[in-house]
């Protein structure tokens, strides 16, 4: 994944491998290599179609999109992102995914 500073409008994906359609608390997080990791809970859905990305599968219901908004990637260089869903009364979080952003 590659995404350009300062951009936004763009889907970020997060894979969790398991049904989380019936999730709750949908959180999406950020952290550049050097910074402070960033939160979001707006803006987060669980993805309801298939989709493939850089040669990643997704399938419908496993996995998080974010939409990125104006300031989140606000610096160059390596980020990681993961996310995390509640599903029956069961805190579920995903490996960390890096992805690069550039100048």
């Amino acid at each position: 994944m590659t995404f350009n500073k300062g951009e936004y409008g763009s889907v970020l994906r997060v894979n969790l491998d398991t049904d989380i359609s019936a999730g709750t608390s949908l959180t999406v997080y950020l952290e550049p290599q050097r910074g402070d990791e960033k939160t979001f809970t707006t803006n987060v859905v669980v993805g309801s179609s298939n989709v493939t990305v850089d040669d990643e599968g997704f399938l419908a219901n496993q996995y998080l999109e974010y939409t990125l908004q104006d300031g989140d990637l606000d610096q160059a260089g390596q980020w990681r992102a993961r996310g995390s869903v509640i599903v029956a009364g069961i805190l579920m979080k995903s490996d960390y995914v890096k992805f690069t952003v550039l100048p």
